[in-house]
């Protein structure tokens, strides 16, 4: 089947993108036929450092849908009103939902979206010029069924970020990125960790490994490259370089004002 659009792996940015155009087709505003493959069997967000009391670093209303379509059905509000817990979330006077409650979230979004195929991995994406279409080649399922073709006009890359070391990824020895560390057997007794990083998954290590360990001698070294451990920029300025506004006014600056702007960020 052609498509307009094929969204390669389903993780919040293509789950958001897929919400937006179910919500648009649905009222008539639009006609595009689109099709987002995912290799894993749901949504699987941080899943394996989603340390108990963790908070988003957004607040509720920054969701999959409601800055872009404040009306849509798939809001974080309607999730928690579905889940017979928005009096609950009201009450608690906090705007920062919990990361394990983001994922139920995006879970309970990609339920509802017929465009989302799960348990396909994706094994090539060619262009054909003859045709001006990309050709996505997928195997659905267990691989026992020949790889299925996806024709579109569109691409979009969802795929993930990879841990820097493969050691760290797979787990093997005793090193383990934070990603899989609630998953991760500690040797028995573990006396020495080092923490590499000085983000706030390095943090949430720590904090995590203090207290999963709080009667075990134990000596934890954390280490990184940057001169001081910084608090998140919540101010007005920082938050608007999210906005949809400002990456429209940010496009039509004349490139070197761009790479300005870009390099002091970073710095």
């Amino acid at each position: 089947m052609e498509n307009d659009l094929v969204g390669v792996g389903v993780g919040p940015a293509n789950l958001s993108l897929a919400a937006l155009i179910t919500s648009a087709r649905e009222r008539g505003l639009i006609s595009i036929k689109s099709t987002f493959l995912e290799r894993n069997p749901e949504i699987f967000w941080h899943s394996g450092q989603l340390f108990p009391g963790t908070l988003m670093q957004t607040e509720f209303y920054r969701d999959l849908v409601t800055p872009i379509d404040p009306t849509s059905r798939f809001s974080f509000l309607n999730y928690l009103k579905s889940k017979a817990r928005l009096d609950q979330f009201l009450c608690s006077s906090s705007i920062w939902p919990t990361r394990r409650e983001f994922e139920d979230y995006f879970n309970w979004v990609a339920k509802q979206i017929a465009d989302i195929i799960f348990a396909t991995t994706v094994q090539s994406v060619e262009y054909d010029p003859e045709t001006n279409l990309f050709i996505v080649e997928a195997e659905h399922g267990s691989g026992s069924h020949s790889p299925t073709q996806h024709k579109s006009r569109h691409i979009v890359l969802g795929g993930v970020s990879q841990p820097n070391s493969a050691i760290a990824s797979s787990g093997v020895g005793h090193v383990v990125d934070v990603s899989a560390l609630l998953t991760f057997n500690f040797p028995n007794p573990s006396q020495r960790v080092l923490v590499i990083g000085g983000g706030q998954s390095a943090a949430e290590c720590i904090n995590y490994l203090l207290d999963r360990y709080a009667n075990v001698e134990m000596h934890i070294t954390w280490v990184t490259r940057d001169t001081s451990f910084r608090a998140l920029d919540k101010g007005n300025f920082s938050r608007e370089t999210y906005s949809a506004s400002y990456g429209r006014a940010f496009a039509l600056l004349p490139r070197q004002l761009r790479e300005k702007i870009c390099v002091t960020t970073v710095m």
